[in-house]
């Protein structure tokens, strides 16, 4: 079972708000793709699936979009305290 979510046309944070709050509904083992025009989502997302402890299945950019396919694993709490640091003082996850 996936879950696709289009971020395409968002900016950052956009797509990785989108990804947070979709992935939050999923269950552990779970998958969910992402795609996004904002050129650093590549980047974004695998900044935040280290942070988080997701696993980042699948990663690629075609024509201008980028998708990321992502697996809901088990979270620390020490993820989601580097996530919420992360966000709050930076413009972009980097």
């Amino acid at each position: 079972n996936l879950l696709k979510v289009d971020a395409c046309g968002l900016m950052c944070p956009g797509p990785v708000m989108q990804l947070k709050k979709n992935y939050e509904a999923l269950k552990i083992g779970e998958q969910l793709q992402i795609t996004a025009t904002d050129q650093a989502f590549g980047k974004d997302v695998t900044s935040w699936c280290k942070m988080t402890g997701a696993e980042l299945v699948a990663l690629e950019n075609k024509n201008g979009v980028v998708a990321a396919t992502i697996r809901k694993q088990e979270k620390t709490a020490s993820c989601e305290i580097c996530f919420r640091h992360t966000v709050a003082n930076s413009n972009c996850l980097k």
